[in-house]
């Protein structure tokens, strides 16, 4: 079944939002100060690499990205803000004792005001959140200089089908969709539950350096396997036209169609 989205409901909607948040006491309009809870890490991050820092990205009035980074540890944060709405956010997991930058794993994260607890003021990040807000950044993207508002598409209904779409098996992992193109179509034609589907892939032989010790390699989305990976040993993968990675305590592996490239960490 074809579900089409369309955009005139979720424009209303938001915009009242945008007037309860402008009026919550709970929130310092001086300070334009916002408070955001990160969600828990997937179980097999947790286990294989640990507790994570943050790194917490989004958009200002220029369109333009901002960044805050925050201590492994940290379950909530305070970030400046301008209270534009209808604005992505973006939080990124890092392991800084393990020299793994932000940007090795997908983020989770949120569009504002869509996930405002009005009851605390604050913003509640989640994994399906990040997919929502690097869609919202590719729609920005492609609809500029055409008649199209993204802040107007129906986030609410887009992020119901998503959830609809993993909890039923339709979509194993949305990081294997092509967000890119789904934001061209989307913008030419608009958006139909018909490009929620993986993107064509390739399998590839994986290759690992034999002095790597045998390890549980996890997925770069959180959505995705882990594997128990062991040098000369036959392992395929699902490759696609951009890179994706695994990581382990030892090393980080990068793969696309174009082929694999393996960087070593530091061993504590």
């Amino acid at each position: 079944m074809m579900i089409k989205i369309r955009y005139c409901g979720w424009y209303g909607l938001i915009a009242s939002l945008w007037l309860i948040f402008a009026a919550c006491p709970l929130v310092s309009n001086q300070e334009k100060t916002l408070e955001i809870a990160f969600p828990l890490l997937p179980a097999a991050w947790q286990e294989t690499l640990g507790n994570a820092a943050w790194c917490v990205q989004w958009m200002n009035r220029e369109g333009k990205r901002e960044s805050l980074s925050f201590p492994v540890g940290t379950a909530t944060a305070t970030i400046p803000w301008d209270f534009s709405w209808g604005t992505p956010l973006w939080a990124y997991p890092y392991w800084p004792d393990r020299s793994i930058p932000a940007g090795m794993v997908h983020p989770a994260g949120a569009i504002f005001p869509l996930e405002l607890e009005l009851s605390s003021g604050r913003i509640v990040l989640s994994w399906p959140g990040g997919v929502a807000a690097t869609l919202y950044e590719a729609l920005l993207r492609y609809g500029m200089g055409v008649s199209y508002r993204p802040e107007c598409f129906n986030w609410p209904r887009f992020c119901e089908l998503l959830s609809e779409y993993l909890s039923g098996g339709v979509i194993g992992d949305p990081w294997n969709v092509d967000w890119e193109a789904v934001a061209q179509k989307t913008v030419r034609s608009g958006f139909t539950s018909r490009y929620l589907k993986e993107a064509p892939s390739e399998r590839r032989a994986l290759s690992l350096p034999p002095d790597v010790p045998p390890a549980r390699w996890v997925s770069d989305s959180p959505f995705g396997l882990s594997l128990f990976l062991v040098p000369g040993a036959s392992s395929e993968i699902s490759c696609y036209p951009w890179v994706d990675r695994l990581l382990s305590p030892y090393g980080i592996l990068n793969y696309s169609q174009q082929g694999l490239v393996y960087c070593s960490l530091p061993v504590f």
